[in-house]
């Protein structure tokens, strides 16, 4: 197979020689031939033979009978069962599993390869805040840090908590009991875990269309029915939603994909819906600081008296992916019930992140550098939206936040057919069925993200996929 470490000699010996205990094919008895012929049969040394069968001897397989010579081991000739190729392991691992794997929308390998990589969710290296951030990494080895090298405080780090709730939770209108926080690998675990906690076999879950792939994903996972409800510009629209939803998630701050902030009344209506349903609502606010226009939104979670949202925060979405550090805000029992299933799988987010994240936020590194990076995302935001105007025909109407633009192309033409012709151009793009719980016959909707390739880049890549799109809409018309 490419790429694959070749075995040495000695490891291809000892692999043909156990391959023919297991499959019993030895000589009369289990008997194995000897040195110099399996030497000559196999085309090595007989030193490589003996190393080999001196492994084998180690490991049980075989046995040393005086006078005799070399026997299989009584207990294994026959009765192992024979090894499976690769095709077939792979079908009896497929039939075992209890749900076949998600189909997500995967980031392809290697995407800063590409000349326009117009992926969305991971960033550009030089926007990291690389020295500040080793400054706190360092701080966080000082004497009077060394607590984050235990797990005493239950997996949380209560500084961390601290900054949580006294510095970001404030700005998006929440104020809440350091209990009420619980710190996740990113808002992705905390997402698994709430549909592990509240979601049971049929349960109907409603959902944005387009929305969050993962988050159907997981949520079909879980065994949720899915009830979708489309997008437009005041946000999700639940007119149309006939039976109660026994969760809702949602995306208020900019919907994902499309980037639209919900409205007040639309906000209004869902929490009227879930306290008639009786509901929970999951907010998951991944992106909100990313506002290049006007003040951020209050969360939903603000408005929420009856307390029945949970709240879901991200430090990846700004500092960096690879990171994978986020947060949950909800009523202290729930919370207890997230911190006791988070300790059951990876027992706890690691404590020297959390507390090098927490002397970030602490020192005020945190909102330099995120004032920072909303300036430079904005230039590149400006830029994104003025090109895609220029050389795609596009509805002109770009929400002023996230890390993408939505475009909505008014010729008709199905980005599914863009995808390959443009990557083999070197610009990379996301599959916008993936956005679609039921994908309509033609998607004339693209995500384009704008945060993982630098500014100077995006003009001409975006000039070079309106050539792109161009051709694909020749060859449509032909």
């Amino acid at each position: 197979m490419a790429g694959q470490v070749p075995e040495s000699r000695t490891r291809r010996v000892r692999s043909v020689l156990e391959r023919r205990i297991i499959g019993n094919t030895l000589g009369p008895g289990g008997r194995l031939p000897s040195t110099r012929t399996l030497a000559v049969e196999l085309g090595v040394s007989r030193s490589t033979v003996q190393v080999a069968l001196d492994m084998l001897v180690a490991e049980g397989y075989v046995e040393s009978r005086p006078r005799s010579g070399l026997f299989a081991a009584r207990g294994v000739r026959g009765r192992l069962a024979a090894p499976r190729d690769d095709q077939e392991t792979g079908r009896w691992w497929q039939a075992r599993l209890a749900a076949p794997g998600p189909e997500t929308d995967r980031v392809a390998p290697s995407w800063w390869n590409a000349r326009y990589p117009f992926v969305t969710g991971q960033i550009d290296s030089t926007l990291f805040p690389q020295h500040t951030w080793l400054r706190a990494l360092r701080r966080s080895h000082d004497a009077g840090h060394v607590e984050w090298s235990s797990s005493e405080h239950g997996g949380d780090d209560p500084l961390l908590v601290e900054q949580i709730c006294a510095q970001l939770l404030p700005a998006r209108g929440i104020d809440v009991d350091p209990r009420q926080v619980v710190v996740t690998l990113g808002s992705q675990q905390a997402l698994a875990v709430l549909a592990d906690l509240l979601v049971r076999p049929g349960d109907r879950v409603v959902i944005e269309e387009p929305g969050y792939p993962d988050a159907r994903a997981i949520m079909r996972a879980a065994g949720a029915e899915l009830v979708v409800a489309p997008v437009d510009a005041d946000g999700i629209d639940l007119t149309g939603v006939t039976t109660r939803g026994d969760l809702v998630y949602v995306t208020p701050s900019h919907q994902h994909p499309t980037n639209v902030t919900m409205s007040l009344e639309r906000r209004l209506t869902l929490l009227d819906a879930a306290a008639r349903w009786d509901s929970v609502i999951v907010e998951d606010d991944y992106d909100s600081e990313l506002r290049y226009e006007g003040a951020p939104s209050p969360a939903l979670a603000s408005l929420d008296h009856g307390r029945r949202t949970v709240y879901l925060g991200t430090f990846s979405k700004f500092l960096s992916p690879g990171l994978r550090l986020g947060f949950l805000v909800g009523p202290p029992e729930l919370a207890d019930a997230v911190r006791d299933r988070i300790r059951l799988t990876v027992r706890q987010v690691p404590s020297l992140l959390q507390r090098a994240m927490a002397l970030f936020i602490q020192s005020g590194d945190y909102a330099r550098a995120l004032a920072r990076h909303r300036r430079e995302l904005r230039t590149r935001w400006t830029a994104a939206r003025s090109a895609a105007v220029e050389h795609l025909p596009c509805v002109p109407e770009f929400p002023p936040g996230g890390g993408s633009l939505w475009l909505r192309t008014t010729d008709g033409t199905d980005w599914r057919d863009v995808l390959e012709p443009a990557r083999r151009r070197g610009i990379l793009l996301q599959n916008p069925a993936h956005h679609w719980a039921h994908p309509t016959p033609s998607l004339s909707c693209l995500r384009l993200g704008f945060t993982a390739l630098s500014a100077d880049r995006i003009t001409p890549g975006i000039a070079e996929l309106g050539v792109v799109h161009r051709e694909a809409r020749l060859r449509r018309q032909r």
